[in-house]
């Protein structure tokens, strides 16, 4: 069970979703904005 497991998988292998972070992170710096998913900008809230 998951319980209590903080953070998001996204429905991406541990690779994949780093990257994806890593990329949303990166976009955003870059160009002041974004446009993603609500999961994946709480994902990346961290990051920035």
């Amino acid at each position: 069970m998951r319980h209590r497991k903080a953070g998001y998988k996204l429905g991406r292998t541990t690779a994949h979703r780093t990257a994806t972070l890593r990329n949303l992170a990166a976009g955003l710096l870059e160009h002041g904005q974004i446009t993603t998913t609500v999961t994946k900008a709480k994902a990346v809230q961290p990051f920035v």
